[in-house]
């Protein structure tokens, strides 16, 4: 393997001619696009168990997008029905600080008082490459139904907001999802919870579709 050496840029912004490569040889390869395929679903690491959720508490999970791309699809699974319930799906940014900012979409309900498995929604939405939140709110019911989750480790993540050193955090529990109470209907417009969870996450999935 030949090695180069010198500058890429020539003076006029273009790249040069090194050491016998020649400008296409010289192209930056972008490895990032071979990390999300097209068609295939994507969140946390796997599903750990499942857990029944409180109604009406909003659960914000993180997710990094490694590039641009649009989402078609989302969804979570069920394994229990609770009459009259629905679950709400969702995105929101990241404030810039790795912490829920906006909301950026309410893509609707899935109905969870019947037939139990997994439930998507189709969506259109463009994401830029970098960290996101999946919202999940069980809605609608006397009380929530039984879904697939998935714990803390799985994603990695041990920003609490409070507390946040290696000792706290035991080099084990990671966090899993931001929680708000109280959300009854349309997802608010602006994340304000602050109680970091460990255990008890929904597992909420996304697709690629570009």
């Amino acid at each position: 393997m030949r090695a180069a050496t010198g500058c890429f840029d020539g003076g006029d912004g273009n790249a040069a001619t090194l050491d016998g490569f020649t400008a296409d040889e010289l192209q930056p390869i972008d490895l990032t696009r071979s990390r999300m395929k097209v068609g295939r679903w994507y969140g946390p690491v796997g599903f750990t168990g499942s857990g029944s959720m409180t109604v009406g508490r909003l659960l914000l999970s993180p997710i990094v997008f490694h590039r641009a791309c649009t989402l078609d699809r989302i969804a979570c699974s069920h394994t229990t029905t609770v009459a009259s319930s629905v679950a709400r799906l969702g995105i929101y940014s990241d404030d810039g600080t790795g912490w829920p900012g906006n909301l950026l979409l309410d893509a609707g309900t899935v109905v969870t008082s019947s037939g139990s498995g997994p439930k998507e929604i189709a969506i259109s939405q463009a994401v830029s490459g970098g960290l996101y939140w999946t919202a999940f709110v069980s809605q609608g019911g006397a009380s929530g139904p039984t879904f697939k989750t998935a714990s803390g480790s799985n994603y990695g993540w041990l920003n609490t907001g409070a507390a946040n050193t290696a000792e706290a955090n035991s080099f084990t529990a990671g966090i899993g999802a931001i929680s708000q109470d109280g959300v009854a209907g349309a997802l608010p417009a602006t994340f304000s919870g602050t109680t970091a969870r460990a255990t008890g996450i929904v597992s909420v999935q996304v697709r690629a579709s570009a």
